[in-house]
C-alpha cells in the first residue's frame, strides 16, 4: 500500500512536470505539421486547378 502510493504520488509528479510538457509539445509539433501539409496540399490544389 505505501509503494503503491510513493508509485502514484511519482506518478502524479511526473505527470504534473515532465509527461505533460512532452504531450504539449508532442501536440504542439503535430499541430503544425498538420497545417503545414494542410497548406501544402492548399496550395498543390490552387496550382493543379490553375
Amino acid at each position: 500500500m505505501v509503494s503503491f502510493r510513493n508509485l502514484f504520488e511519482f506518478v502524479a509528479v511526473l505527470d504534473n512536470d515532465e509527461l505533460s510538457r512532452f504531450i504539449i509539445s508532442t501536440i504542439s509539433t503535430l499541430r503544425q505539421v498538420q497545417v503545414a501539409i494542410f497548406f501544402t496540399l492548399m496550395a498543390a490544389s490552387i496550382l493543379l486547378i490553375k
